[in-house]
């Protein structure tokens, strides 16, 4: 008896994985498409490119405006994965990990991951253009929009590491 018992539980199980995969999923497509849409458009806060910056965009064959997008290599780099378990659903994001090209005024080359960091934080001569806290915006509103302004008991908008990141701007 208490192996049929087992079974019936460790099937329900494998039910509730299968049914929550595609939603986090879901969720993960959200995350990755709220950064892809925020590169090339201003967002609240953000300080206008230089002169000197819209100048090399339009030498190099780019809009003179469009903070964040140039080639899209940026924007393409973007990433998500998902892990699903009977006690926990996963959703991370970030960038893939690699070297997109040669710094532009030396040989050295630039890491995707660390020239993002640059951007949300800035440096002595880039503004910072934090996208993180207008994605934890985004996906906040669509929680609460799924859940009608509440969610499930139990669940929490945001993971705590979100929580960390947005309480930081």
């Amino acid at each position: 008896m208490a192996d049929l018992q087992a079974e019936a539980f460790f099937k329900r199980g494998k039910q509730i994985i299968d049914r929550l995969g595609p939603v986090a999923e879901q969720m993960g497509e959200a995350i990755t498409s709220s950064f892809q849409t925020k590169l090339g458009e201003y967002q609240p806060g953000w300080v206008g490119l230089s002169q000197t910056t819209r100048q090399d965009r339009v030498q190099e064959g780019y809009p003179a405006d469009g903070p964040l997008l140039r080639s899209g290599v940026l924007r393409d780099s973007f990433t998500h994965e998902e892990s699903v378990t009977t006690e926990t659903v996963e959703v991370t994001s970030g960038i893939k990990n690699n070297t997109i090209r040669e710094h532009p005024y030396d040989s050295r080359p630039i890491d995707i991951g660390q020239m993002m960091v640059w951007h949300e934080t800035g440096t002595s001569t880039i503004p910072p253009r934090p996208l993180v806290p207008f994605v934890v915006q985004d996906i906040d509103n669509m929680l609460h929009k799924l859940y009608s302004g509440k969610p499930p008991e139990g669940f929490s908008v945001g993971s705590s590491h979100t929580a960390e990141v947005a309480s930081d701007y």
